[in-house]
């Protein structure tokens, strides 16, 4: 009695022991241009889930870091009621009169002060914050603040006709070292929360190879 009590109990345990669960960590800059073919504000900040379950964004801070002394200013915040499914991806964008965004994807949300240059001089960066102001990622120049690793740097000539977007190996790789997990210059291909959403296969119901009798046929011999 007393084995086939305990075998319930475990049996019970086991099944309410979650499937799969993801964390803030699973959320991180995916694609990111500081300079695109406009100019210096033809930006825009990718983030992606890189989890298999879903993360809440809602109220999180697209951030920089200033390139004189690295400061940390906000640029755009989050949404409330905003969750990204496995695979997600929310996108950021420079909405500045003279230069903005050029992509085709419609940002997700707007900012309209931008990101300096990184450069081995200067402390520029970025920074994905949660609501309570924790770091969530980061990418940045060699002598920024907001750097995972050694950092990087982006150029910041020719001035125009260029795209020069840094996308993550494999868009999703972190190892926490900027030069090691992405790739780039190269030609930019940003993705909002709507074409990334998940896909529910449709049902369009039964179809009809024959009918007997056929289709509007009567008084049919047997």
């Amino acid at each position: 009695m007393r084995r086939t009590l305990l075998t319930s109990a475990l049996v019970a345990g086991t099944l309410l022991v979650p499937v799969g669960t993801a964390s803030a960590a699973d959320i991180v800059i995916s694609e990111f241009r500081a300079r695109g073919p406009a100019g210096g504000n033809d930006e825009f900040v990718e983030i992606r889930n890189k989890s298999a379950a879903p993360v809440s964004i809602a109220g999180w801070q697209l951030q920089a870091c200033s390139s004189g002394a690295g400061t940390i200013g906000n640029r755009a915040t989050v949404d409330a009621g905003v969750t990204l499914a496995a695979g997600q991806a929310y996108l950021f964008a420079n909405n500045a009169a003279a230069g903005g965004y050029s992509g085709t994807a419609a940002p997700d949300e707007t900012y309209g002060t931008g990101f300096t240059d990184f450069a081995a001089s200067n402390q520029s960066g970025m920074r994905l914050a949660n609501g309570s102001g924790a770091t969530i990622d980061k990418v940045g120049s060699p002598a920024s603040p907001c750097r995972e690793g050694a950092g990087i740097t982006t150029p910041d000539s020719p001035t125009t006709g260029f795209d020069r977007s840094f996308e993550r190996i494999g868009g999703v790789q972190d190892t926490d070292d900027n030069p090691a997990d992405f790739q780039g210059p190269k030609a930019g291909n940003p993705q909002n929360f709507e074409m990334t959403k998940p896909t529910t296969p449709g049902d369009d119901g039964p179809e009809v190879e024959s009918t007997d009798p056929a289709a509007n046929e009567s008084e049919v011999d047997r």
